[in-house]
Formats: C-alpha cells, sequence, structure tokens
C-alpha cells in the first residue's frame, strides 16, 4: 500500500452553522444552572454574587468562539435576523406580559422624564466625546471623527439594555427602581432609533460626497422633526400594540369553545405579541415598544379571558422562553466576537468610549 495522503477539507461558513446552534444551546443550559447557582446565593446570603450568570455564558461564547477560529479558520457571523426576530421579542414580551402594571403606571411621569431627557443628555454627551477624540486628544493616528459620524455614532451608543439591568435589581425588593429601569428603556429604545434614523441621511450623503448646501436641504433635521418623530413612534406602537392585544380579547370572547383547550390559547397569546412586532418592524416602527405594549394588553384583558390553566401555561412557559433566549442572545454574542480582524479594532479609542458612555450616562442621571 502506498503512503497516505492528506486530503485538505474545505471548511465554509455553511459548516460552521452546524456548530453555532449546539454551542448556543450549551450556552443556554449554562446560563440556566448558573442562574438558579446565583439565585440560591442570594437567598442564602442576601446579596448579589460577584458574577452575574450573562458574564459567564458570555465568556463561554468567546472561549468556544476562539476555538472554533483556531481550528477552521473561519468566525462565526453574527446574525441580525436571528437575533432581532428570534431571540430579542420573547424577552421583552415576557418583560411586558409579567410586568407590575400598577407600579409602572405609578411611576409613568419618572420613566418619560428619565426616558426623554435622559436619552437626550446622554446623547449630547457622547456625541461630544466622540468628537473630541482625536481633537482634544491628538496623539499619532487618532481618528478624527465628523459632526455626522460622532451623530450617527452616538445614537447607537445610547440605546441602554434594560433586560441585563433589570435582571441586577430584585423586583419585589425594589419595585420603584424596576419599573424606572424597565420602563427607562423602553422609552430610550424608541428615542435612541428615531435619533439614528434622523441622522443617518445625513451621514450617508456625506459619504456620497453629495454637496453640503443639498445635505442641509435635504437631510438636516429640525428639532421640531425630531419630536414630531419621537410622538410618531410613540403613537404607532400604541396603536399596533393594543389592536393586537384588543384583537385577540375579542377572539377569546367570541369563541368560548377555545376555554377548552389552552395548549392553542397559550399559542395564540404568544402568536399576536410576535405579530404586533413584525407589523412594527415591517413599518419601520420600533418594534420593542409594540410588543411590550401589546404584551401588556395582553396580561390586561386577555389573560382574564384564558381557562386557568393556560393563566399559568402563560406565565411560565413566556418566563422559560425569555430565560433561553436571554442565555441564547449571550452565548451567540460571544461566539460573534471573533469576526473581527485586530486590524479592525481600535483599543485604545474603545478604551476612551467606554469611558465616555459611562460618564455620560453617571452625569445624566445624577443631574436630572
Amino acid at each position: 500500500m502506498g503512503d497516505a495522503v492528506d486530503i485538505p477539507v474545505a471548511v465554509s461558513e455553511d459548516s460552521i452553522a452546524y456548530l453555532e446552534v449546539p454551542i448556543a444551546i450549551t450556552g443556554c443550559i449554562l446560563y440556566i444552572f448558573v442562574g438558579i447557582a446565583i439565585h440560591h446565593y442570594k437567598e442564602t446570603y442576601h446579596h448579589m454574587p460577584w458574577i452575574h450568570e450573562s458574564s459567564v455564558v458570555c465568556l463561554l461564547g468567546v472561549l468556544m468562539g476562539g476555538i472554533i477560529k483556531a481550528q477552521t479558520g473561519v468566525s462565526v457571523q453574527f446574525d441580525g435576523n436571528l437575533f432581532f426576530y428570534l431571540v430579542l421579542p420573547p424577552v421583552i414580551f415576557s418583560a411586558g406580559y409579567s410586568l407590575k402594571r400598577k407600579n409602572f403606571f405609578k411611576y409613568m411621569d419618572l420613566i418619560a422624564f428619565f426616558g426623554i431627557f435622559g436619552t437626550i443628555c446622554n446623547f449630547v454627551l457622547i456625541t461630544a466625546g466622540a468628537y473630541a477624540y482625536g481633537r482634544v486628544l491628538s496623539w499619532e493616528g487618532c481618528y478624527k471623527m465628523t459632526w455626522n459620524e460622532a451623530l450617527v455614532f452616538s445614537a447607537v451608543l445610547t440605546g441602554s439594555d434594560e433586560v441585563s439591568a433589570r435582571s441586577l435589581v430584585r423586583i419585589k425588593d425594589f419595585p420603584r427602581m424596576g419599573a424606572l429601569i424597565f420602563g427607562e428603556g423602553v422609552v430610550n429604545d424608541a428615542l435612541s432609533i428615531v435619533l439614528f434614523k434622523t441622522f443617518l441621511p445625513m451621514y450617508e450623503a456625506e459619504r456620497s460626497e453629495i454637496p453640503l448646501h443639498a445635505v442641509l436641504v435635504t437631510s438636516a433635521p429640525s428639532t421640531m422633526s425630531i419630536i414630531s418623530s419621537v410622538i410618531m413612534q410613540i403613537v404607532c406602537s400604541l396603536f399596533i400594540g393594543l389592536i393586537c392585544g384588543l384583537m385577540h380579547a375579542r377572539l377569546m370572547r367570541s369563541i368560548p369553545a377555545i376555554k377548552h383547550f389552552p395548549i392553542y390559547q397559550t399559542a395564540l397569546v404568544l402568536l399576536f405579541g410576535y405579530l404586533s412586532y413584525c407589523v412594527a418592524e415591517g413599518f419601520g416602527i420600533s418594534g420593542i415598544l409594540t410588543i411590550f405594549i401589546s404584551a401588556i394588553a395582553l396580561a390586561h384583558y386577555s389573560w382574564y379571558n384564558l381557562c386557568s390553566s393556560a393563566q399559568i401555561a402563560t406565565r411560565i412557559s413566556f418566563a422559560g422562553i425569555s430565560e433561553i433566549a436571554e442565555g441564547f442572545a449571550f452565548s451567540y454574542v460571544g461566539l460573534s466576537l471573533w469576526v473581527y480582524e485586530s486590524a479592525q479594532m481600535n483599543i485604545l479609542f474603545s478604551i476612551y468610549m467606554i469611558i465616555v458612555v459611562i460618564g455620560a450616562r453617571l452625569l445624566s442621571i445624577l443631574v436630572l
């Protein structure tokens, strides 16, 4: 027999896709077990441990993503459609469905105050910080952002993650804080999307080298246009969310026989919430705000039309799906970290912007 010949095997991105989901599901399982351990720790010692389950799962994702990159040379690609249409909606829907509505509406004035003015303060401070990099700190190799780049970049960083922040606060012990964190996050999300969509045309026009006077005429937003866009986002989200919630409630009352099928009732609650999210995204409206409002409407109007089995099932199943989605999200983010090459990274700028974001957030909260 002749000598064995090594046949090179081509590793494609499609083959990596078969590894993404099993690793992410493994991360979900670890997320659940770490969550059990942390909750047991909190009940035993009556304070939070030094690490959160999301950190453990994200670090596991980074480790596994690095192993995949080292063995195959191919990085796991972040799929926006997978994240925004399958992972994020269950988390927001469960939060709205299980929300203590009394506390939420009780502190609506504070939620609106911090959500609107806090987001604007963050946006202004982060924009100024991003624009100052390369000018105030003018050492060799510093990239100087234009105002349009700084505005779009700031709109992205202004959005806060209310899901992770809410997981660090015991809602039962601090109902006011929990309501403020989540409510402010929902308003912040809608306003951040409006700011991004408002300033993005100016940035695209700048990159296309359109004359400055044309950019100012066609794309420069006014204060009234931003305010009207925010109001339109909120009104449309309210309308779509409420319509889907009321449609489901009416359907449950119109078909009494459906009360004999708790599985179908549970599925319809979830599907009507998901429908509101997809409709809102299709019209360019904040799907997060819409599905949150839809979940509140479903919990307020439809929950009482469900049979007792379906009432229990919706509470437990939606919370369980949300936990799985959160674990998948954190592990998936860690997996996809290795898609960036070292040449594309600027560690100094990243550290600088982390300090700017933390400082802006802290300063705006203290001032308000």
